[in-house]
């Protein structure tokens, strides 16, 4: 996959395969399915969810949970993660990069271990505080596509 999207990458912008970049997304939602697990990246003064970049040949579902358990300690025994979907874009300085966003929902209380980055729960119903998170306000519509695949309406237990 991740090779395929580097082919793309250097055909629709004439790129080397260095700047070609692929992040994981992952929305984490607490045993409830009300709460989604934030985290406040005071370096690039933004509020998103947790992810990271994916390594040469590692499996993006790998790197989620990698990346997750780097962030907050949330272990694969901890919640199973479901692949929501992949956005790639060529900026227009000719970068290339790739988010492969998963969701997934705790299957009991965890204590989280923060790596960096303070971690807080938000309630995902609160959509004027989603609609100004992420970049651009895209978290909103992450979890709105999330609560679809996992099969509940906002608002309702998951």
């Amino acid at each position: 996959m991740r090779e395929v999207l580097q082919v793309l990458c250097r055909i629709t912008s004439g790129t080397s395969s260095e700047r070609n970049k692929m992040y994981t997304l992952t929305l984490v939602f607490d045993e409830s399915g009300h709460n989604i697990l934030l985290c406040n990246h005071a370096k690039r003064h933004i509020i998103n969810a947790i992810g990271g970049k994916v390594n040469d040949l590692e499996d993006p579902m790998d790197a989620s949970y990698r990346e997750l358990e780097e962030e907050t300690g949330i272990t694969r025994k901890d919640i199973e993660l479901k692949f929501l979907m992949q956005e790639s874009a060529t900026m227009w300085h000719g970068d290339c990069w790739s988010n492969y966003i998963t969701v997934g929902i705790l299957n009991k209380r965890v204590t989280l271990r923060e790596e960096k980055n303070p971690l807080f729960w938000w309630d995902a119903s609160d959509t004027e505080f989603l609609n100004s998170c992420g970049y651009e306000g895209d978290l909103e519509v992450y979890v709105k596509r999330a609560y679809y695949l996992l099969g509940s309406k906002r608002g309702e237990k998951i």
